[in-house]
C-alpha cells in the first residue's frame, strides 16, 4: 500500500510539477507553533487554547498552524522554552523576570537569557482564604498559623511579596502543599489556618471552598504592597470584587501578579508580529475584567523584535 502511495505521488510530480510545486511552497511557508500552558480546566489552559483557535481561525491569512500544549504551569514552560521544545509560553512574569536574569534564591530555575517578552494577558490575583469564624482578618495575623501554598508557582511568588513585610516562611507554623479536594477538606476541617492561591478571577480554589463551608478573604494592602507593586512592573495593587463569591460580598484589596506571553529570541520576527497583532485585537474585545496595560507591564525580559515592531506602529 505504501508503495502504491510513493509510485501515486511521484506520478502527480511529474505530470504537475507546478502545482506540486505551489503546493510545497504553502507548506514550507506556514508555520506550526506550540503554546506551553497548564493542566486542563486551568486558566492557563483554557487561555492557551482560546489562543490557538484565534489563531488557526486566521490560518489561510496568517499562515500559522498553533497547538496548545499541557504543563504544570509557569516554572515548567519556562523549562520547555529553554529547551526549545515550545515556542511561546504562558507564565507568570515574576518566572520570566527570574529565567531572563537568573535564579535568584527563590525561584529554582536555569538561566535564559533568550527569553523574550510578547504581551501581558490578564491579572493573576492573589486570595488568602480562611473560614468565616477564623480569628484571622489580616495579613499580620497569620503569624504562627498553618498555611496552605499548593501550587508550584504560588509559593516563590507569595514569598516575594512577604518579603516586603520584612517575613520569611518561618513565621508561619506549618506549610503544606496540598491540591484540589483535599486543600478545601483540610480548611474545612479546620487542620490548615489558609489557603494562598493566586489565579486569575475566577478562582476555582476560592470556588470550591465557598462551596463546601463558610468563607473570608484577607486583604493584602498597605504600604508595603504598595512599595512593592512600584518597584516591581510585575505586580499590580489589585482587587477581588465583592460578589464574585459565597460569603465575600465586599471587594477585597490585594495584588496580583501579571500572567503574560512569552518566547524565544529565535522565533521570527513576523510570526510574533503577527501574534501580538490579533492578540491585542481580541484583548481589547474581551476583557472581562477592564484590565488595562501599560506599555512596559509585565515586561520583565526584553521585547521581542516582532512585539516591538507592532507596538510602535499601534502608538
Amino acid at each position: 500500500m505504501l508503495r502504491l502511495v510513493h509510485k501515486l505521488l511521484y506520478r502527480l510530480l511529474l505530470q504537475y510539477p507546478i502545482i506540486c510545486a505551489i503546493i510545497l511552497n504553502q507548506v514550507q511557508a506556514t508555520e506550526y507553533i506550540t503554546i506551553g500552558t497548564s493542566t486542563p480546566g486551568s486558566k492557563y489552559n483554557n487561555v492557551g487554547n482560546n489562543i490557538c483557535r484565534i489563531l488557526n481561525h486566521n490560518r489561510d491569512k496568517l499562515e500559522i498552524r498553533c497547538r496548545a500544549r499541557e504543563s504544570m504551569g509557569s516554572r515548567e514552560n519556562v523549562e520547555l522554552l529553554r529547551k526549545g521544545e515550545i515556542d511561546f509560553a504562558i507564565l507568570q512574569a515574576d518566572w520570566q523576570k527570574s529565567a531572563f536574569y537568573g535564579n535568584d534564591g527563590l525561584y529554582d530555575i536555569e538561566k535564559n537569557d533568550k527569553i523574550r517578552f510578547v504581551t501581558a494577558l490578564y491579572d493573576e490575583e492573589l486570595a488568602i482564604i480562611v473560614k468565616r469564624d477564623s480569628k484571622v482578618n489580616a495579613l499580620q495575623d497569620l503569624h504562627g498559623k498553618i498555611i496552605n501554598i499548593g501550587e508550584p508557582g504560588t509559593r516563590s511568588t507569595f514569598q516575594s511579596i512577604i518579603q516586603y513585610y520584612g517575613w520569611d516562611m518561618k513565621i508561619f507554623a506549618g506549610i503544606r502543599e496540598l491540591y484540589g479536594e483535599q486543600q478545601v477538606s483540610a480548611l474545612c476541617n479546620g487542620s490548615i489556618d489558609a489557603i494562598a492561591t493566586i489565579s486569575g478571577m475566577p478562582n476555582k480554589v476560592i470556588d470550591d471552598v465557598s462551596k463546601a463551608c463558610e468563607i473570608k478573604l484577607i486583604p493584602v494592602s498597605g504600604d508595603a504592597v504598595s512599595e512593592f507593586t512600584n518597584k516591581h512592573n510585575e505586580f499590580r495593587l489589585a482587587i477581588i470584587p465583592g460578589g464574585m463569591y459565597p460569603g465575600v460580598p465586599h471587594d477585597i484589596d490585594t495584588v496580583a501578579v501579571l500572567a503574560v506571553l512569552c518566547t524565544s529570541e529565535s522565533i521570527s520576527k513576523d510570526v510574533v508580529y503577527q501574534i501580538s497583532k490579533i492578540l491585542h485585537k481580541d484583548l481589547q474585545k474581551n476583557s472581562k475584567h477592564g484590565e488595562k496595560f501599560q506599555q512596559n507591564d509585565g515586561k520583565t525580559a526584553p521585547l521581542h523584535e516582532g512585539a516591538q515592531r507592532f507596538m510602535q506602529e499601534a502608538r
